[in-house]
């Protein structure tokens, strides 16, 4: 009977120790998931913004009524996307320390909206002479 017992209380020893060493890791190996996730749709906003201006600046240096659109995916997690300032272009993003922004500055004057839901969305970047109308679909 003793011999039983002290099996049993080897076994639960194994399993408390093995359960100690496996919930951190997953607890890391969540939390860097998630810092890694932020990243990515951090530099996909910075891509967005950079698309997007590019395109900007290239209608505005063919003239007015040049107009192209711009395909581009829209990561979860955006709340707004800005012009602020006419030459601003501004992800608002939710993270985990809060709302942190992707901001890019734009070399010409720039004016309109981008819808902010995730998905692919078409850009819609027209010149107008003075200002580029930046739309989208």
């Amino acid at each position: 009977m003793n011999i039983k017992g002290q099996v049993g209380m080897e076994y639960i020893t194994i399993v408390v120790f093995i359960t100690a060493i496996i919930i951190p890791l997953i607890l890391l190996y969540h939390s860097q998931y998630e810092g890694t996730n932020e990243q990515i749709r951090g530099n996909q906003a910075d891509q967005i913004a950079r698309k997007v201006l590019d395109a900007a600046e290239s209608m505005y240096y063919l003239g007015e009524s040049s107009k192209t659109t711009v395909k581009v995916y829209v990561p979860q997690q955006i709340e707004n996307i800005s012009i602020m300032g006419g030459r601003e272009l501004v992800f608002f993003m939710r993270t985990r320390q809060g709302v942190d922004e992707v901001v890019r500055m734009s070399p010409v004057q720039i004016n309109g909206s981008i819808s902010s839901s995730s998905g692919i969305k078409y850009i819609v970047v027209e010149s107008k002479g003075s200002y580029i109308q930046i739309d989208s679909n």
